[in-house]
């Protein structure tokens, strides 16, 4: 099956959780409030930090299945048996382990209302009671993508992520908005797609009898090993804005970034519908064939996602002032603003780090991700006792720019074919340079985000790749025979 489809796949399957985000914000900042939500957003990125005692075994058992290709019935078996047991193991050491984690997390949070202090206690139990069931989940959705069955995971991920925001939402409507309640619908929620995940892996591997091997322990323990310092630093990197945040100006500034910058976020569901469907294809390219696939990918991700972020720009003020009201809106906006360039080059970054994951070399990523750290939390803390949430956001830019160029660098692209990059990210820059400067009712501010907007679009024109070009013409064509046959 094609580049092209799993990569729609993947697509369709990141735009559900889009509308459903645009759709339950609103709501849960009405029915649960703007403290109660921006402590459950902590919680939710504490589950997702503590992803890290996977220690990178969904993420080799993907890569080796990958890599098995598709003769070895046996082997990619005894691969999931042992990936799957290592994962059972771990999950044992991590639930005790995560009790005094999550309730060191929290204490740091300035909670000023004293029943959400209660709250907070009881919610670290459900933390780690999710936990295992996100550990296994993990593994079985690595499983299915080293298989390439994309169309089967994103279905059952769609309606997890359905689940998982309207469970716990449904539940602070009808029996009240506790922290413990909330957590303890995420947790109901997560138990219905981990199912069908185990069902689908089932048939996708075929899974044979029983069988751990301990030689693949070692091997399976070395790649994650890296990918495992990955997902403890550079999930780190993305939360000690919000515990910081948290910790200075308390959980309401919390929800006032958490919103746009989750949102914003949201738009790299494109760059990593490509390159999860160009994961096990990296995994088993030559040299020249993975240069040919890199450089297509980063010239791909930047076409489109041009385009995307000028749009994004251009409308993110009118947009959360409408769906956030006038005292969230704006403030949100302005963070949204110094976000959405770096999420256009955050976007390459992706790129960058699938091919060094697939090539086998997860210890670059994880070198990348240590190098960043201890600058990062220079800049947050500067940014944002002088700044404050402008000043955190910018900080969180600056990181992801750094972490693009580096990974980038570290993958081998060929980097004087990758200089053409260079104009529509000055593009953007100049477009949040004038959306922040600019008021909202100003003429000004509107020609010049439409000005920019349309050389951004001009430019992608330009630089098209022929794969892009063919994907688009063949979507074009699908649709055009569907609209034919619903009207002969």
């Amino acid at each position: 099956m094609s580049v092209s489809r799993h990569t729609t796949y993947n697509l369709l399957g990141a735009l559900l959780p889009l509308g459903i985000a645009l759709v339950t914000i609103p709501l849960y900042l009405r029915i649960v409030g703007a403290e109660r939500y921006g402590l459950l957003s902590i919680c939710w990125l504490l589950l997702g930090y503590f992803g890290l005692f996977d220690f990178g075994i969904s993420r080799a058992v993907s890569q080796k299945i990958a890599s098995l290709g598709q003769d070895r019935g046996e082997a990619r078996s005894e691969t999931f048996w042992t990936g799957l047991i290592l994962t059972l193991v771990l999950a044992a050491v991590a639930i005790p382990l995560t009790f005094p984690l999550a309730a060191l997390a929290l204490s740091f949070i300035d909670v000023p209302n004293g029943q959400l202090h209660g709250e907070v206690a009881r919610a670290v139990p459900w933390l780690a009671a999710v936990l295992p069931v996100a550990l296994l989940g993990a593994l079985l959705n690595g499983v299915l993508a080293g298989r390439e069955r994309f169309g089967t995971l994103n279905l059952i991920e769609g309606t997890g992520n359905v689940l998982f925001s309207i469970v716990p939402l449904a539940l602070a409507w009808a029996f009240g908005p506790e922290l413990w309640l909330l957590l303890a619908g995420s947790l109901a929620a997560k138990l219905v797609p981990l199912t069908l995940l185990a069902a689908a892996c089932v048939r996708a591997v075929p899974v044979r009898r029983p069988r751990f091997r301990r030689a693949l322990v070692k091997q399976l323990a070395g790649y994650g090993g890296w990918v495992s310092v990955t997902s403890a630093i550079g999930p780190l990197l993305g939360l000690w804005d919000r515990f910081a945040i948290g910790a200075v100006l308390g959980p309401k500034a919390v929800a006032i970034y958490v919103i746009p910058f989750s949102l914003a976020y949201r738009l790299v569901m494109v760059p990593a519908a490509l390159t999860n469907a160009l994961f096990p294809r990296f995994a088993m390219a030559s040299e020249e064939e993975l240069q040919r696939l890199s450089l297509t990918a980063l010239t791909t991700v930047s076409v489109v996602m041009t385009p995307i972020v000028l749009v994004s720009i251009l409308c993110a003020g009118p947009f959360f002032t409408f769906w956030l009201g006038r005292e969230i809106g704006p403030p949100a906006a302005e963070i949204a603003y110094i976000l959405l360039p770096a999420i256009w080059a955050n976007s390459l970054a992706l790129v960058a780090m699938s091919i060094l994951q697939g090539q086998g070399k997860p210890k670059l990523v994880a070198f990348a991700n240590l190098v960043e750290t201890l600058p990062y939390a220079g800049l947050l803390y500067f940014g944002l006792t002088l700044f404050g949430l402008k000043g955190a956001a910018a900080a969180s830019s600056l990181r992801m720019v750094a972490d693009a160029l580096l990974l980038i660098r570290l993958a081998r692209a060929p980097m004087a074919r990758l200089l053409p990059l260079l104009f529509p990210a000055a593009l953007l820059v100049g477009a949040s340079a004038t959306a922040l400067l600019l008021p909202m009712d100003s003429i000004a501010r509107w020609i010049l985000l439409a000005l920019f907007l349309g050389a951004g679009i001009l430019d992608s024109w330009r630089r098209r790749p022929e794969p892009l070009e063919q994907f688009a013409r063949a979507a074009l064509g699908r649709l055009r025979g569907r609209a034919e046959r619903t009207n002969p």
